[in-house]
């Protein structure tokens, strides 16, 4: 908080142990990063960290890591296979997305 009492900073964790920080956007490029929104940077960053123990996601894998919904999720994922990102192989429920 300020002096004059103007502003409060406050961190949110959505859960124990996880702090976001958009710093992390260095993986993606500035011209990427323009098209997303907060919620999907957060979303890209957390693909990530999924990709760093897997070799694949699956839309209901990240609605479980992201704690979103699942046609959340999808648009998402949707997304970003459409930006290049990740690719996704195989269709409906057996769908993997891979990173590119």
């Amino acid at each position: 908080m300020d002096e004059e009492r103007t502003y409060l900073e406050t961190t949110v964790y959505i859960w124990e142990g996880f702090a976001f920080d958009f710093k992390m956007s260095d993986k993606m490029s500035d011209k990427m990063s323009d098209k997303m929104s907060d919620k999907e940077k957060m979303f890209y960053c957390l693909l990530f960290q999924a990709f760093e123990t897997a070799d694949f996601v699956t839309m209901k894998t990240m609605s479980e890591i992201t704690g979103m919904a699942e046609s959340t999720t999808r648009r998402h994922l949707t997304k970003f296979c459409e930006m290049g990102l990740i690719q996704s192989d195989g269709k409906n429920r057996g769908t993997k997305y891979l990173l590119r």
